[in-house]
């Protein structure tokens, strides 16, 4: 039921608007682990209603969120790189054959945000010299052992971790290949200590 507030108090609400903007900022930050519960919750317990609201709002205003992504995955590096990880991702468990058990930054084992600085750290290697986000389309982010070499549901959530992952040039990417025993000349190094904490149930 939608409770209308008395002139007197949206008054005061008015009056004390920065306090109370404050104070929730406060509680927030205080019970950031029961509010993280509850919408987790909320949104298990409500899902095929959030869904159905988001599929409306999405046919209302498609053009203009289809075009604000374009504009976006262009000029927007990380949102990019986190658009082409969900995708890579979602594809290898579609061919195996099963769900996408979580999400693609759970299985990476960190947020996309501290992929995208573990892959501009590794621009300063040696054999990586020249590479930056200026000529993205000259080098490629590589599984080190390929997604399409698992055969189980265990496997592949190894392989989708960020220690599986390295830069190549698109040429050395495209001699590597799928295959196993590929040696980039001079060997890579500086592999990353961020592990998952996801586990196959």
């Amino acid at each position: 039921m939608n409770i209308k507030r008395t002139r007197p108090a949206a008054k005061r609400h008015a009056l004390n608007r920065e306090r109370i903007k404050a104070q929730q900022k406060i509680y927030r930050r205080q019970n950031k682990d029961k509010i993280s519960a509850w919408q987790k919750e909320y949104n298990e317990r409500n899902k095929d209603k959030i869904r159905a609201s988001k599929s409306e709002y999405f046919e209302l205003h498609k053009d203009k969120i289809l075009a604000w992504k374009r504009y976006r995955y262009a000029h927007d590096e990380l949102y990019r790189l986190s658009c082409r990880r969900r995708s890579a991702t979602q594809r290898a468990w579609k061919e195996l054959g099963v769900s996408k058990p979580t999400s693609t930054s759970e299985l990476l084992g960190c947020s996309f945000q501290q992929a995208f600085d573990f892959f501009e750290s590794q621009f300063a290697l040696p054999e990586n010299a020249g590479m930056s986000w200026d000529n993205r389309d000259q080098w490629h982010i590589d599984h080190i052992v390929p997604l399409s070499s698992a055969k189980t549901k265990a496997e592949l959530v190894t392989l989708c971790n960020l220690s599986n992952l390295q830069l190549l040039w698109a040429s050395e990417n495209l001699e590597k290949g799928s295959k196993l025993d590929w040696v980039r000349r001079p060997p890579h190094s500086g592999r990353t200590t961020l592990t998952s904490d996801y586990k196959v149930e």
